[in-house]
């Protein structure tokens, strides 16, 4: 809400800036934001082992920006709605945004892989360098694997059979 009581929607990223920071430098939204929205569902999430974390964040640009995380938004496919057409269940292409506010007045939507924590109870060198870690390709469903079936009775604590 503005100061004459305006509410805006539909606006990019890049123009949220905190109050106190309203002559914050310009940065393009798409530097801002790495990837657009995967889905229409969308489900906001504060993970608590990272609120108020300092991290650092690599932009699209190549430029290293310190902040602090907000919350996380991700996206699933909402299958109640008809068939997924998005990239949001989709192990390759799945990203969360963690909104993190930058210490020099914009707030960011960026995904894990470009992002570094500073947990001082178990990062005892942050920022120091780049991590290459590879992405997951795979969907895991453990009843996928070997074939088992449960008992055929009223027992909570069933049995398990092995089929072959």
């Amino acid at each position: 809400m503005t100061d004459i009581g305006a509410v805006y929607d539909k606006i990019p990223i890049s123009a949220l800036v905190p109050f106190e920071k309203e002559d914050a430098p310009h940065l393009d939204f798409h530097i801002l934001q790495l990837w657009d929205c995967f889905s229409y569902s969308a489900h906001v999430t504060q993970f608590m082992f990272l609120k108020g974390k300092r991290c650092q964040v690599m932009l699209k640009d190549g430029t290293k920006r310190e902040g602090i995380y907000r919350f996380t938004i991700d996206w699933d496919s909402d299958m109640s709605k008809g068939v997924s057409t998005s990239y949001a269940e989709e192990p390759s292409q799945h990203k969360s945004a963690h909104i993190i506010e930058l210490n020099d007045g914009y707030f960011c939507a960026y995904p894990n892989n470009r992002i570094l924590w500073a947990e001082p109870s178990m990062v005892s060198e942050p920022f120091k360098h780049i991590p290459d870690y590879k992405l997951n390709m795979k969907k895991y469903h453990c009843e996928s694997h070997d074939k088992w079936a449960t008992s055929n009775d009223d027992n909570f604590f069933y049995n398990i059979e092995q089929n072959e």
